[in-house]
This record gives C-alpha cells, structure tokens and sequence, in this order.
C-alpha cells in the first residue's frame, strides 16, 4: 500500500474514534433526567398580559430585615414572558437605593403604567407619599426591566426559561 492511502485511513480511523468518544461526553454534560425534574418551577399558564404578577421566589430566600425576594412577572402581549428577581415586604415591592440588594422604602403600589400610546408602558412606585421627587423620577423601569433614571440599577433578570406552561428556575 502507499503511504498516503496509510496516511488517509489513520486519520480517518483517528477522526472516527474521536467522534466515537465525544458523543457520550458531550451527552453527559447535561442535567440527568432527576435533577431536570428537581428544579424549581412557577406555572405561569393563567398569566394575563400585560399585567404583573409578584410570586414568592423558590430559590431565593430572605434578603435581610424582614427583605424577602420574590419573582416580578410579566407577560407581554406578544406571548412572551419577562422575570425579575425583586426584593419585597409584606408582598409589596420594596424599591431599591441605587441597587435592588439594598432596597429602602416598601411600595405599596408598584405598578405598570401606560405611557403615550406609541411609548409603551414603564414599572414604577404609584404611591402618593414617595419619599422626594427624587425618587419619584429614578424609579421607573420599561417593559423590559431598564432603569428610565439615571442612578438606579436596571431590574435584574431571573435565571431561568420558560417550559410549557412553567417558568423553570436555574440555579
């Protein structure tokens, strides 16, 4: 036999056991079948849009003095579905001093308002007695969780995705 004919066939035989090797290793990355179904999850099927909905977060827990965090939802009128990690009080929102960790003041009225009609609509605390003006204008956030002032952190995003008719949380 020629040598390039010998070349070809290992090379062949070396790509063919590299394969042969991969494939389960790559297989085994993933979650096994027991800890897929051990996640936490939140049926989100009775979701209406464009209505928010805070739950009670299965993976996180209390933040500190008397701070517990929670899942904010929202469905979006395109059937999509937005989740941020929020920390609350008494099942109320409990806006954040610069960042969601550190929050300050309990909202009693945390809310989705429309905007014009072509601005869509933002987050923001509708409580009468808002600690300034300050504040009033900082904490506002658009339908996808951007802070609209300029100091205050972003909504943060949840971990997770949705499945079926449940919102699957990652740890």
């Amino acid at each position: 036999m020629n040598k390039e004919v010998l070349t070809r066939a290992a090379l062949g035989f070396a790509i063919l056991g590299l394969a042969f090797v991969t494939v389960p290793l790559v297989g085994s990355l993933a979650p096994g079948a027991k800890a897929d179904a051990s996640r936490a999850r939140i049926d989100v099927s009775q979701l209406q849009a464009g209505r928010p909905e805070l739950r009670d977060h299965p993976v996180y827990g209390d933040l500190y003095a008397g701070f517990r965090w929670s899942v904010l939802l929202l469905k979006h009128a395109d059937g999509s579905l937005s989740a941020w990690d929020v920390p609350t009080r008494d099942g109320k929102v409990a806006m954040p001093d610069i960042h969601w960790w550190s929050p300050f003041y309990t909202c009693k009225r945390f809310e989705l308002t429309a905007r014009s009609s072509d601005e869509g609509a933002y987050f923001t605390c509708s409580d009468p007695e808002v600690p300034s003006a300050y504040w009033r204008a900082e904490w506002q956030w658009d339908e996808s969780g951007k802070a609209l002032g300029r100091s205050v952190d972003d909504m943060q995003a949840t971990s997770g995705s949705v499945e079926g008719k449940y919102f699957v949380f990652r740890d």
